[in-house]
């Protein structure tokens, strides 16, 4: 079966890129990007020859018409890693653009082809009614993903993320250092711990592998796929927290 990816490029989504085939050696990985990076990169050119489970394909976010064209037949997941700021989108139209618009109109194709499973990755305090912008985005995202009732929806909500970005944030940089200083195990404050980009990913792709294993083994048929007009609501959703993302990542 087929996979797709949106958000390759960022820091969670490429180490989906390089773990997707130990995880899922005979399924294949659909990458879409808007533009083709020319680096040593998972995602450079010479670097897919050695990965033939990864696809990647320019894609035109701003084309409305481009998800109804891609081919859905054989897809059976999707995952959205998309994210930036403000500052790099330039707006707080451009940001919700990103985080808000992109994701939903992939959660909205997923749901009209019958695609059982969607995982996506907002933020520690998504709240469609927090006075923060950032938040208030991941949260009203969230709420309008649940609505949906996709067969089965998993969003991960990660605490400050670790790893090497390309750009430079500041207040990541900063919370880092501050992170090295608190003892988070000793207050209950464990779901703020900073967390590895590489454990969000592989958290996200294990989560992914056990829910397949699970419906295999309970020979579930997702009614979505079946009859859309009869089927019953059987749509799962699960809030997969920054702690419980850390031991899921280190299983």
């Amino acid at each position: 079966m087929n996979t797709i990816l949106i958000g390759g490029s960022g820091l969670i989504g490429s180490h989906i890129i390089s773990l997707f085939s130990s995880i899922f050696p005979e399924d294949k990985l659909i990458c879409l990007l808007r533009s083709l990076p020319q680096d040593d990169s998972d995602l450079s050119a010479s670097n897919q020859k050695k990965n033939p489970n990864v696809e990647i394909k320019l894609f035109d976010f701003e084309n409305h018409q481009a998800i109804e064209k891609l081919n859905w037949k054989n897809v059976d997941s999707v995952l959205c890693t998309l994210g930036t700021t403000i500052k790099k989108a330039g707006s707080k139209e451009q940001f919700e653009k990103v985080d808000y618009k992109y994701p939903l109109a992939f959660a909205q194709a997923a749901k009209k082809y019958r695609v059982p499973y969607f995982s996506l990755v907002t933020a520690m305090g998504a709240d469609s009614k927090s006075a923060i912008f950032y938040n208030k985005v991941k949260g009203k995202l969230e709420e309008e993903l649940a609505k949906l009732e996709i067969d089965h929806l998993s969003i991960f909500q990660p605490s400050l993320l670790m790893g090497e970005r390309k750009e430079l944030r500041p207040g990541e940089e900063i919370g880092k250092w501050v992170s090295m200083l608190m003892p988070f195990g000793l207050f209950g404050l464990e779901k703020y711990r900073p967390i590895e980009a590489g454990l969000v990913a592989k958290a996200i792709l294990r989560k992914l592998k056990q829910d397949k294993e699970t419906n295999k083994n309970q020979k579930v048929t997702f009614p979505n796929r079946v009859s859309p007009s009869k089927a019953k609501n059987k749509s799962k959703l699960e809030i997969i927290e920054s702690d419980a993302i850390a031991a899921l990542g280190k299983e």
